[in-house]
């Protein structure tokens, strides 16, 4: 966290979802250890962002693809929260 977000509050339980589906699809079928890694920083426009990201197995091209044009579509759903400066 290079940006300085010491008191930033979030909702409760607003990434365990994304950390959840990291381990149970990021693990499936391995045999060695995962590492899931969570960052945080602020956009220029004070805007929080969460990364969340693990190193395991992947997802097939095609079910990848599929979810970069749903991301695409005007019927997806954003969370956002904007802090202030």
């Amino acid at each position: 966290m290079g940006d300085n977000l010491e008191g930033v509050i979030i909702p409760k339980l607003i990434i365990q979802p994304f950390v959840e589906n990291a381990v149970v699809h990021g693990c499936k079928n391995c045999y060695t250890p995962v590492l899931v890694k969570v960052t945080a920083g602020l956009t220029e426009e004070g805007i929080l962002n969460i990364r969340v990201v693990d190193d395991g197995a992947g997802i097939a091209a095609e079910k990848l693809e599929m979810i970069h044009r749903s991301l695409k579509s005007e019927n997806r759903m954003e969370i956002c929260l904007l802090l202030p400066m």
